[in-house]
């Protein structure tokens, strides 16, 4: 009998590509091993700052299911079942400034100083987020808003990440999971 395993982990890293569908790193890890993102595989890079524990919520698209029934008919005639989608993915990070302001599609920077982007998000990016030793989340075309810092005199400070997702033409719920084998 098989040792029982459990198919569960922490995100281990988030990853960036600069630009929108860029695909997966090319060579990827067993089972139990992570990516070795110090060596910026494919032209990805992980995130430079750290995540609040349990910072990251899902929210999926409410469109699943459409039912058909025409006037004067008894009972629906059809239903169109949509595939669930993720919509967007918020996050919290412990740091401030520019390490996190520096990701954002909705920020310029110019010579250390940030300001949000009148013009809205100026790009699209791709984005991985690895469970260690399991597989990754890849979301091919994101934007990625970043909120002012908050904090106190007892609270650290910290930012909202939101990544909103998009679909594409190869991957059009916007997200494929790659298991490690």
């Amino acid at each position: 009998m098989a040792a029982f395993v459990t198919q569960t982990n922490i995100i281990t890293a988030v990853a960036l590509h600069l630009t929108a569908e860029s695909a997966v790193p090319t060579s990827l890890p067993a089972a139990g091993a992570s990516m070795d993102w110090t060596t910026s595989p494919d032209g990805w890079t992980p995130f430079n700052f750290k995540f609040a524990e349990d910072a990251f919520t899902v929210s999926k698209n409410d469109q699943k299911r459409i039912v058909i029934q025409p006037s004067g008919v008894a009972n629906k005639t059809r239903v169109i079942e949509l595939p669930e989608t993720i919509d967007a993915i918020d996050a919290t990070a412990y740091e401030i400034g520019g390490v996190v302001l520096a990701y954002a599609t909705n920020w310029t920077v110019a010579n250390g100083i940030y300001e949000p982007n009148s013009a809205g998000h100026t790009a699209y990016r791709a984005v991985i987020i690895e469970y260690g030793g399991i597989g990754f989340y890849y979301f091919p075309k994101v934007t990625i808003s970043v909120d002012p810092a908050a904090g106190g005199i007892w609270t650290p400070g910290s930012q909202k990440v939101k990544i909103e997702v998009y679909g594409t033409t190869t991957i059009p719920s916007g997200a494929r999971w790659y298991q490690y084998q």
